[in-house]
């Protein structure tokens, strides 16, 4: 695997398929952090908070997104993404 420093994580499928998955901090005062969605080919965005268009953006682009601020099924959410792409994980 090459080194890929554009993107926060990368994660495999069970299917070898790798997700490129970027964490945002884009309180208020930040928006263009979405921008990231296009520079740099996002699967997967993570970010404290969202507007309702960085969502409807990630909808129309087919990239999984999980706001974390005033979510209280933060992790549920994130395993269903997981499940979603096929990626293995494990909750003990």
């Amino acid at each position: 695997m090459l080194v890929d420093r554009e993107v926060d994580y990368r994660l495999c499928s069970l299917d070898g398929k790798w997700y490129r998955v970027e964490v945002k901090l884009m309180g208020k005062g930040n928006p263009e952090s979405a921008d990231v969605l296009f520079a740099r080919d996002t699967n997967i965005l993570i970010a404290d908070t969202m507007s309702e268009q960085n969502k409807n953006q990630c909808v129309e682009l087919g990239v999984y997104y999980l706001e974390l601020k005033g979510n209280a099924n933060v992790l549920g959410d994130f395993i269903t993404i997981l499940k979603c792409l096929n990626i293995p994980y494990y909750y003990g």
